[in-house]
């Protein structure tokens, strides 16, 4: 399993966390796990996997916090956090944490009052 690329589990029905194991999968490029019932904290070993590009977490029930481990991950161009559960008060500093980077391509989030200034 170390030598996995991309790990897609799309609108599977899953419940319950990442385990902080998602680390040892070294190699992993993509993580997508939208469309279930994850709930729970996002581990901080996500920050582990230097090689990941491509994170979506999009429609979940994940806590209302990113670990701040993500800021370490220099290769990540795609962020989905569509209906993800983080909390809409906190996307102005994952836009300051993350956006900075020059890797970073897409970032999907929903607000419904996010206003301009607040990103």
């Amino acid at each position: 399993m170390s030598d996995l690329r991309m790990l897609k589990l799309t609108n599977n029905s899953l419940e319950g966390t990442i385990p902080e194991s998602v680390s040892n999968l070294t190699r992993l490029i993509s993580l997508d796990v939208d469309i279930n019932r994850l709930t729970g904290m996002l581990p901080e070993t996500l920050g582990e996997i230097s090689t990941l590009e491509i994170l979506d977490i999009a429609i979940n029930q994940f806590d209302s916090t990113l670990p701040p481990s993500l800021t370490r991950l220099s290769r990540l161009t795609f962020i989905n956090l569509y209906k993800s559960g983080v909390d809409q008060v906190y996307f102005p500093t994952i836009c300051e944490e993350l956006l900075p980077k020059p890797t970073i391509k897409q970032l999907w989030l929903e607000c419904d009052d996010l206003k301009a200034e607040d990103v």
